[in-house]
Order: C-alpha cells, then sequence, then structure tokens
C-alpha cells in the first residue's frame, strides 16, 4: 500500500490553520445502508452497566455514542474557524486553484464533525466541502445519514439530502429529504417525521412540512403537524410547537378528559402554556364541563431575586348546574388562591397565603383533583419572620374562610390581627436561657353570635425558662424552671372579668440513662442500646374558668404526647401536673451502614394528683395512670418497613388506640404493597383500614389503586384505581377515583392520560398520587 500526504499551502485564502490527506491504496468493504438511529442502537444485553443504568427498566435498548475522535485527541476550545481539517480516501487530486477531488471511503474530521462518504469535493474558496454516496455526519450528540451533505468549514454549518438522522441526549430520531443545521443549536428537517420511540418502533411519531429544532431555546415547530400511530395519521393541525427538554415553552399542552358522577360531569380540558420572560409564566386552561359549561383557570407564576410568587384563578359565568340547585344565584362562581415566599437580607423573610372561592361548594364541584381529603377552612394568612443566632421573630394576620355548611357561627375560628411571636435563646457553660413571648388580638365576625361566644379580644402570654444540661456519655440529668404568665383585655366576656391575669409556674426533671451491647446475627454487627427515661413536671392548679376559649385544644394522649410538660395546646389553658412518665426504649443498629433495623418504645404516666383544670369539661381526671403508649419501628430489609404505634389500657385490658402500617416495596417500586389500620375506642368511635399497591401485571402493564375502608360504618370512604401501559417512548393512564363529599355521598371520577416520551408528562399528579399510594413517587423516578 503507498501512502501520500498533502499538505495545503498556507497562503490559502481558507482560514484552516492545517488541513491535510491521506491516499489509502485499499477500500473498505462497502457498508450496509442503516438510519442513523439503527447504527446507535445498542440493545441491552450489549450495554455495559453504566449505561443500563441510565434505562428506564421498560427498554429494550439505547443509543450509545462511539468513540470517534482520531487518536482519541480531546476537544478543542477553538473557534470552528481556527480548527484544523483533516482528510483521507484512497485517491485525492487537486486543480489549479487547490480543490481536492477525493473518492474512496471518504473520511474528513474537523471537531467535533466526523464526515464519511464515497466521494468528496473541497471548494477551499467557498470554504465548502461537498460529500456523496452513502455519507455519515457524526458530533458528540448528533448522527445522520443520507445521499449527499454540503458542509461548511468555516461554521460547521451543513445540509443532508435523503436524510436519517438522531439527536442522542434527547433520544429524537427520524428520517426527512432534507436536514440542515443553519446555526450552531438550530437543525431543520424539510418533509420529515420525529419520534422519540425505539428504531423500528411506529407507536407514535410528528409528520411535518418543516420541523424546527431549537435546542437552545429547548422548543420545536412543526408546520402541517400531522401526529400519527403505527403510521396512521390521527389528526392535523397547520402549525404547533412542542418541548424538547426541559426548558419552557409556550404551547399547548396535552388536552385531558375525565367526568364524575357528583359535581362535575364530563370534562375536558385543553391547557395552554405561555412562557412570557425568564422570571415569570402563566397556564390557561379551559374546560367543558358538561351541565355547567365553560370553566377557565389561569395560573400564574413570578419569580424574583426575593423569592416566587404564584396565583391561582378560576371563574365560570354561569354554571348550569349550580342555578338549577340554587335557583336564586346567578350561577357566577369563581376561586382565588396566591401564594408568595420571599427572602430579604439581614435574616428577614415573608410568606403568604391568600385563598378565597365564592360558595362552599366550589371547591368540590369545580376544583377537585384525585385527593379523598376536603377542606373545611380556608387560609389567609401574610406572615413576616426573622432569625439570627439570638432571636427569633415572625408577626401574621391570619384569617379563614369556612367552606363547610356543617360548621356552626359559634364554632368558626377566630381571626388573629395580629399575632406576634418572639423567642430568645442563650447559653453558658451552665444555664441555658429562654425567653417566649406572644401577643395576638383575635377577632370574628359577631353579628349572628350571642352570648359567650361574642367574645373577643387581646392575649399577651410570656414564657421565660432556665434548665441546666448536664450530659455525659452514659446518660443526662436537665433539671429546668418556667413560669407562664398571660394577660388577657376582652370585651364581651361573659365568663367573667374582662382585664385577666394568669401566672403558672413550672418545674421539670428530665433524665435519662445509655446503655449498649455489640451482637451479631450471621455476618452482620449490630449494637443494642437500652435507653430508660425519667421525666417529671409539677405546675399547680390555677383557675381559669372566667378565660374563654380562643385557639386551644386537649392534645390526643399518645406516645409523642408522654414527655410534653402540659396536656393542652393554645394559651388559654394552662394544666395543672403532679406526675412521672417513665419510659424505656431499644434500638438494634446495623454497625455497617449505622440504620436502625428496629427501634421499640414504651412508657407510661402516674399522677400524684388529680388533674382539675378542663376546657368545656375536656382535661380534667381523677385516673391515677394512663394507658401504656408504645411505638415499634422495623426496618429488617431494604423495602420493608412496619410502623405500629398504640395506646393499651391494662387496668381494662384493652387497646385504646391503634394505628399500624407496613409498607413493601422491590428495589425499584415494580411492586408496592401498603397496609394500614387504625383504631380508636372514643365516644366517637374509629375503625378503618387502608390498603394502596403498584403491580406489575405484564413488563408494559401495571395496575396500581387504594382502599380506604371504614369498618365501624361499614362502608368505603375512598377509593383510587389505576390502569397504566407503558413502552420506552409512551404511556397512558386511566384513573377511576371516589371521595365522600360533605353530604357523605360517594363520589367518582375518571380520567385519562396519556404521555409522549419528550413531549408531554403527567407533571405534578405524581406528588399527588404518592400521597395516596406510597412508593410512587419512587417508581417514578426510574422512568425517564
Amino acid at each position: 500500500m503507498t501512502k501520500m500526504v498533502y499538505r495545503l499551502a498556507q497562503v490559502m485564502v481558507l482560514p484552516l490553520a492545517t488541513c491535510s490527506f491521506d491516499s489509502l491504496a485499499d477500500a473498505s468493504p462497502e457498508r450496509k445502508p442503516k438510519t442513523a438511529a439503527e447504527i446507535d442502537w445498542r440493545p441491552v444485553e450489549l450495554m455495559t452497566n453504566e449505561q443500563k443504568s441510565k434505562l428506564p427498566p421498560v427498554c429494550k435498548g439505547g443509543y450509545v455514542v462511539p468513540s470517534y475522535l482520531p487518536d482519541g485527541a480531546p476537544m478543542s476550545a477553538a473557534s470552528q474557524s481556527e480548527k484544523p481539517l483533516r482528510a483521507r480516501a484512497n485517491n485525492a487530486t487537486f486543480d489549479a486553484e487547490q480543490n481536492a477531488y477525493l473518492n474512496g471511503d471518504v473520511e474528513i474530521f474537523q471537531e467535533p464533525y466526523l464526515l464519511t462518504g464515497a466521494s468528496a469535493n473541497l471548494d477551499q474558496q467557498a470554504s465548502n466541502v461537498t460529500v456523496d454516496g452513502d455519507i455519515l455526519l457524526r458530533s458528540p450528540d448528533m448522527l445522520l445519514t443520507g445521499e449527499q451533505v454540503n458542509y461548511d468549514i468555516s461554521t460547521g454549518t451543513f445540509d443532508i439530502k435523503g436524510a436519517s438522522y438522531l439527536a442522542h441526549e434527547q433520544g429524537f430520531r427520524g428520517q426527512s429529504a432534507t436536514v440542515s443545521r443553519p446555526s450552531e443549536h438550530v437543525m431543520v428537517i424539510q418533509d420529515g417525521t420525529i419520534t422519540r420511540c425505539d428504531p423500528n418502533d411506529k407507536s407514535w411519531s410528528i409528520a411535518a412540512s418543516e420541523i424546527t429544532l431549537d435546542q437552545e431555546e429547548g422548543v420545536g415547530y412543526a408546520e402541517h403537524f400531522r401526529f400519527r400511530v403505527q403510521d396512521v395519521p390521527i389528526f392535523y393541525f397547520p402549525w404547533v410547537t412542542f418541548p424538547i427538554n426541559d426548558k419552557r415553552k409556550s404551547g399547548f399542552l396535552y388536552p385531558s378528559i375525565g367526568s364524575s358522577n357528583v359535581g362535575r360531569g364530563m370534562a375536558i380540558t385543553t391547557p395552554y402554556y405561555f412562557n412570557l420572560a425568564p422570571d415569570y409564566d402563566a397556564t390557561l386552561t379551559p374546560q367543558y364541563v358538561h351541565g355547567r359549561g365553560l370553566y377557565t383557570e389561569l395560573e400564574g407564576r413570578h419569580l424574583s431575586s426575593y423569592g416566587l410568587s404564584k396565583i391561582n384563578l378560576g371563574y365560570i359565568h354561569e354554571d348550569e348546574e349550580h342555578i338549577n340547585d340554587f335557583p336564586w344565584r346567578d350561577g357566577q362562581r369563581w376561586g382565588l388562591s396566591f401564594e408568595n415566599d420571599s427572602t430579604f437580607s439581614g435574616g428577614w423573610s415573608s410568606s403568604i397565603d391568600y385563598n378565597v372561592v365564592s360558595d362552599d361548594d366550589y371547591l368540590e364541584d369545580l376544583a377537585r383533583a384525585l385527593s379523598i381529603e376536603n377542606e373545611t377552612h380556608l387560609d389567609r394568612v401574610w406572615k413576616v419572620s426573622y432569625v439570627d443566632d439570638i432571636w427569633q421573630f415572625d408577626g401574621s394576620l391570619h384569617g379563614y374562610q369556612t367552606v363547610d355548611s356543617a360548621v356552626t357561627e359559634p364554632n368558626k375560628p377566630y381571626s388573629r390581627l395580629p399575632e406576634l411571636n418572639l423567642v430568645g435563646d442563650w447559653d453558658n457553660d451552665v444555664f441555658d436561657w429562654t425567653v417566649g413571648s406572644q401577643y395576638v388580638y383575635f377577632f370574628r365576625d359577631d353579628e349572628f353570635l350571642t352570648g359567650n361566644d361574642k367574645v373577643q379580644g387581646n392575649r399577651l402570654r410570656i414564657k421565660p425558662e432556665v434548665s441546666m444540661p448536664m450530659e455525659a456519655l452514659w446518660g443526662y440529668l436537665t433539671p429546668a424552671l418556667k413560669v407562664d404568665q398571660t394577660n388577657y383585655v376582652l370585651e364581651d366576656n361573659g365568663l367573667g372579668s374582662d382585664d385577666i391575669n394568669r401566672t403558672v409556674p413550672f418545674a421539670t426533671l428530665d433524665t435519662g440513662l445509655y446503655f449498649d451491647r455489640p451482637f451479631q446475627v450471621g455476618d452482620q454487627d449490630y449494637n443494642q442500646t437500652l435507653e430508660p427515661r425519667l421525666f417529671y413536671v409539677y405546675s399547680p392548679e390555677v383557675e381559669q374558668d372566667d378565660i374563654p376559649d380562643f385557639d386551644t385544644s386537649v392534645t390526643s394522649f399518645s406516645y409523642s404526647q408522654l414527655f410534653n410538660d402540659d396536656r393542652f395546646v393554645g394559651g388559654d389553658r394552662v394544666g395543672d401536673n403532679n406526675r412521672i412518665t417513665l419510659g424505656l426504649t431499644t434500638r438494634f443498629t446495623q454497625l455497617s451502614s449505622g440504620i436502625d433495623s428496629a427501634v421499640f418504645s414504651i412508657g407510661k404516666v402516674y399522677h400524684f394528683e388529680d388533674r382539675k383544670v378542663s376546657l368545656a369539661g375536656a382535661g380534667a381526671s381523677t385516673e391515677s395512670e394512663s394507658p401504656y403508649a408504645g411505638e415499634f419501628i422495623l426496618t429488617p430489609i431494604a423495602g420493608m418497613d412496619l410502623k405500629v404505634t398504640g395506646l393499651w389500657d391494662d387496668n381494662e385490658s384493652n387497646t385504646v388506640e391503634g394505628n399500624s402500617t407496613l409498607s413493601l416495596h422491590t428495589a425499584d417500586y415494580g411492586y408496592v404493597l401498603n397496609l394500614g389500620h387504625t383504631y380508636k375506642d372514643a365516644s366517637d368511635p374509629l375503625e378503618q383500614a387502608n390498603i394502596s399497591t403498584i403491580f406489575p401485571v405484564t413488563q408494559k402493564v401495571s395496575v396500581f389503586g387504594r382502599w380506604l375502608y371504614d369498618l365501624n360504618d361499614e362502608r368505603t370512604a375512598g377509593t383510587l384505581a389505576g390502569l397504566e401501559y407503558r413502552s420506552c417512548c409512551w404511556r397512558a393512564q386511566v384513573l377511576s377515583s371516589s371521595y365522600l363529599t360533605d353530604d357523605s355521598e360517594l363520589s367518582h371520577t375518571i380520567l385519562f392520560r396519556i404521555e409522549l416520551k419528550g413531549i408531554a408528562g403527567f407533571g405534578e399528579s405524581g406528588e399527588e398520587l404518592d400521597k395516596q399510594v406510597p412508593g410512587y413517587l419512587g417508581r417514578e423516578s426510574l422512568y425517564h
């Protein structure tokens, strides 16, 4: 074999540092024509473990960029016009103008492009290369094949006739009459197709007279758009835009179709997204609801240097169904919510959460998602906070809108106009000092209230505390003293004086010991701890029956309440205490990982005096001891979690309360099972069973669902059932859910959703589904 090297003269106009040619005598074997996607496609069995880890489990393979740089040369940071061009072929000739004519296994490399073909002409004056015959053009993120390519040496732009193309990172592939790259981030496809399905998979594709992919903007534009399934056109649109990566863009989002037997009927939704500016956007969602009319929602978001603001509006001009139910109303209904979180310099921050609706049934009729729960009160709060090394301050205005007609006027919550909280912490080598204070003005409309329910007014509460923590490796001892000082200035207090002062001192002692021992089970080393704890609290009885109830309730006794110093939450009652709590915790910890495989805790309260302070008769007691309160957490292996909490009355030998949850899932969350049981023996007994699951029927078909059953009423309280089909390039879901309305009627809804990989997704609805089927988001994270 004879090898000849030609170097172009430096005096040429062509802006190249160096251009060289190799002439090879022997020709390589003829290549079988393949599309770009077929060339770089690798079945799973031929991929490395690292490459497999980037694939969703349902995919049979993926695209791999082979090494193609000559001699493994690294990429240069120079501009395209400054990068040298290297070429090689079986034969090379030059004319008088030093234009080159190459034939046979042509390879042209100008970083980052490798261009191959049967023959090539290099026009030095035009700074252009034309390559013919089974051409291939490769870069790190793109591969194209075709019949002929014109390549601009100085800019790296090109156009290819009879092309197939592949964008590796996005997974887009297709074929077209011509593909051109007019600039660095833009590719134009003439009379072509685009899809993200695997080679030879025709599940869906887009065909258009012209498709423009702008990678910098993250958007695609298509003229004479046809959406096809198995090459059969399903619908046509003159012009559309669609996302090609995670960047925001304006355009229609995918529609959804759903129905409900209560509140709303068949609904068709066609959202449109407005990418208005880098710092704000909006989504307009018109919906036609059968039996009601046109309902429109608008969501707007604004991101500033201080934080994020979000506003949601919903409006229907004339709700036909609502007029039928309430003939005296005009049918105009609306809802508004506004949220803002801002952070300022110097430790200051602000948050706003404002919500208002036109009527009590608005959320249920027009804004119902997949949730089983219902709202009773809507928050309206503005909070300003400050934090430094010593002080914490927050001030807020907090109001409500009650949207549950079953809540009577006397039971509606008070607004706090304002609420001011200030807490300071200091410590030295011996003592820790804390001062907590709160001022609140409680207000509510008293137009429909009588008697004691009309009361409103001011409350100032100050709580200084000093403690002396003593700690060692084997245990701790913390005595503490606290004073709860409260002053009221009231209006219309029918219980007593309008000016009330209350002072309650507290003394507490908290102490515990640590014991541990190592042991081994099989090859696993563990450490078991034994942690006994004693907590004592004393506070005297102070008469408080002349104080109204603005915000106070009695805590439900549970394991988490064993070591609290008061049984009341809120500032209008302070309990009398003379009690001791004995608790014991043991935990089994894997030494290799530091993970607790099992934690068991139990405790009991012993009272030395009767409790006399009460709130509307609740909170007082003559019982000398509490039920046993326990908590058991077991995580023996990855993918299994068991948590049991409960109360056991040893005097009556019965369970007072119990909550159990068992969660099982495989590593890929393909199989998920959650079992739950809630039991409460009280004046209003509660017993519910809860089961949720994700179960793959085949590799591509899965079912998931939740069933909440009320064992006392012997009825279903809520359900969710879903059927999903997923392939590597698309998936679809059918969701059916139900929930109890305010009228104890079981509402049923059905929703159909579809996702085309790389084009549209299911959005934030995954978070809502994860609340009902824990583990759903873990599964979603594996579906890229």
